[in-house]
This record gives structure tokens, sequence and C-alpha cells, in this order.
């Protein structure tokens, strides 16, 4: 406290107060002290009569939205305009596939060239943004070089071989069931 550093022997200029000297400072912060206890009082004093009265202190008063949020809802939002700033870059992205840069890398460095900000508004492209933008909007999933690769479509398994403890295919047991098919030790495919 002030009251303190007083005694330590500090010496105190306030630059509101250029003429104050010790004997003043020491005054200055006895008062300020008097009146925080007198604040901390009158506030104590305050809330006694308002729970006298019946007041409700603190918790909730009835701010809170009816329902919490909506995290399904909030998703199909941030889809929709990810998706809806996918197609408006998706224009520039095929006149410079066009133009005959077809690689993520090289296109990623050719938005950058032009000054194109990114769905999120950012200014770096990166190869996985441009594959990212593709995927979204229909386009190829993966792009080596000059020519494109379309990944490969997955066979469906019946119905009734998805399940927990389900051996499918030539006595392979998956090692967890999941929507990604897998290779058991055999070199068959599970699912």
């Amino acid at each position: 406290t002030l009251s303190q550093l007083l005694e330590d022997g500090t010496s105190i200029r306030a630059a509101d107060m250029p003429g104050a000297d010790d004997l003043m400072m020491r005054i200055y912060a006895a008062m300020a002290q008097k009146e925080r206890e007198l604040i901390s009082e009158r506030t104590r004093a305050a809330l006694a009569a308002a729970r006298a009265r019946g007041a409700v202190l603190g918790g909730d008063r009835g701010y809170r939205p009816v329902r919490g949020p909506d995290a399904n809802a909030a998703s199909r939002v941030r889809r929709q305009v990810a998706e809806q700033a996918a197609h408006r870059i998706l224009l520039d992205l095929e006149a410079l596939r066009e133009a005959g840069i077809t690689g993520h890398a090289a296109l990623a460095r050719a938005m950058m060239a032009r000054g194109l900000p990114t769905p999120r508004g950012g200014p770096v492209w990166t190869h996985t943004t441009v594959a990212r933008l593709l995927e979204r909007t229909g386009g190829p999933a993966r792009s080596t070089g000059s020519h494109t690769i379309t990944p490969p479509e997955q066979p469906a398994l019946p119905p009734d071989s998805i399940g927990a403890g389900n051996v499918i295919s030539d006595g392979c047991p998956p090692s967890r069931i999941t929507s990604q098919p897998t290779i058991c030790a055999s070199g068959i495919r599970t699912r």
C-alpha cells in the first residue's frame, strides 16, 4: 500500500499533485482507505436491505435463451457458407485450369498471385485449400501435375454383413466397425 511504501522510505510524487509532500500523501492514503471501508459498509447494508425485501440476488436473471445452442443448425449454416464461398471461387479456379494450370500447388500459387482471398477470406492459398475447394464443389479429389486422378468407387457391402462381431469376407474379422474399408492380414478387403 501507499502507507507501507512511505514507511519504507520511498519518496512518492503524484503527477496531479506535484507539491504534495510525504505528510499529504499519508493523509490522502488514509482518506482513500476510509472511503474504501465506507463503500464496503454501504454495499453490505444495501444487499441486506434487498434480501429483507425478498429480492433474489445473483444467479439466473432470465436472460438465457429458452433453448441451448443448436450444434446441428450451426454446422448447417457453416456448411452452407463454405459451399457458397467455394462456388464463388470456383469460377476463377476453372479459368486457371482452362489456362493449363492443373496441379493443386500450381493452382494455389496462381490464386495467390492474382490476390484472390481463400474461402475464409485469408490471403494464403495451399494445395490443401485447393483440394478441399474442388472436393466441396464436386471437382476431382486429387490432382498430380498435368493429369487428374479420381478416387475409385467403393463397393457396397450387403446390409446384413455390417455389425459388431460379424465376420466379413472369407473369415477375416474387422478390427473395428468403420465406414472405411480395411485390409486384413490375409489381404482381403473388409468393412
